[in-house]
């Protein structure tokens, strides 16, 4: 199986995609110079088509089999002025699009809980093309991360695409696997030791003065990403990249090939690939009865 990447970021989401389908990417469309960087640097050779607003479909693109997009937040962040539609950032109709043009067997968004209110109709528009879907809110707290980054996923499938009833049934174990197994799991800990009993407070001091011990969160944080917790500030005291990649459960290294400010925005924009990969599973099964039972 192979995907598309629209609005692809750093590829959070395309980690998630290719452990859980065990999916190679086909290309990129991201406009980011600096993200560009990053995927160039961790998909090699993998072509870019840049703006999707400005793609010709009429133009020979591979065929894929998935479509995964995280179209930009901004529009419908509950953090800013939330202009929906008015907000030329917001792509969601030229994803739509592309996915009605490229006609792959799986789709999968992701965005912030903010979009709640644009979601009935991606899912009608998605009923349209012929798409049965299902979605759900899921926070990166409940993968081990010491933040709650609820957002939602969407996973819809294509009933008439035979990728898709092969998929169908080897999640339900009426098939024996043909595809690329998937990579290891970001859901599988590797422990690099949990001592909250005990451990160093991390105290954060708030504007009314109270303060909350967050190194219990931080400890339970290191457990699940396996990984020990870099310096986290730089010589200036801002955030160093390093220490963002371990806060939203991203590769090691991920993000080098960006500046350092440059990281720092990339980062929280980012999909934490275990909460991408546990909510493709949850949606995954859900959606793998929902096609069985329409089946019958």
């Amino acid at each position: 199986m192979n995907y598309a990447s629209l609005c692809s970021g750093v590829g959070g989401l395309d980690l998630a995609v290719e452990i859980v389908f065990g999916a190679e990417v086909a290309w990129h469309a991201e406009i980011d110079k600096e993200a560009n960087k990053v995927l160039a640097k961790h998909w090699p050779g993998t072509p870019n088509y840049g703006d999707i607003t400005k793609i010709v479909w009429e133009e020979m693109l591979p065929v894929v089999d998935i479509v995964c997009a995280g179209p930009p937040c901004q529009p419908v962040s509950r953090s800013g002025p939330r202009k929906g539609e008015a907000d030329e950032r917001f792509l969601w109709p030229y994803v739509l699009d592309a996915v009605g043009r490229l006609r792959p067997g799986w789709v999968v968004f992701e965005n912030p809980p903010g979009v709640k209110p644009w979601l009935g109709r991606i899912i009608s528009s998605l009923a349209r093309l012929g798409y049965v879907g299902t979605w759900g809110v899921y926070s990166a707290n409940a993968v081990g991360a010491c933040h709650r980054r609820e957002r939602i996923f969407v996973l819809a499938a294509n009933p008439g695409s035979p990728g898709v009833k092969y998929f169908c049934d080897l999640v339900s174990g009426s098939e024996e696997p043909g595809w690329r197994e998937p990579g290891p799991s970001y859901l599988t800990a590797r422990p690099v030791g949990w001592a909250d009993a005990g451990g160093r407070p991390v105290l954060a001091t708030f504007e009314d003065g109270s303060t909350e011990d967050y190194g219990p969160a931080l400890r339970r944080h290191r457990y699940f990403v396996a990984r020990n917790a870099p310096k986290p500030l730089d010589d200036k005291g801002y955030l160093r990249g390093a220490f963002l990649e371990w806060m939203m459960m991203l590769p090691e290294g991920l993000l080098v090939e960006a500046t350092p400010s440059a990281q720092r925005r990339l980062a929280g924009n980012a999909v934490c690939p275990p909460q991408a990969e546990m909510a493709l599973w949850g949606l995954l099964e859900r959606l793998v009865a929902l096609l069985g039972s329409e089946r019958r």
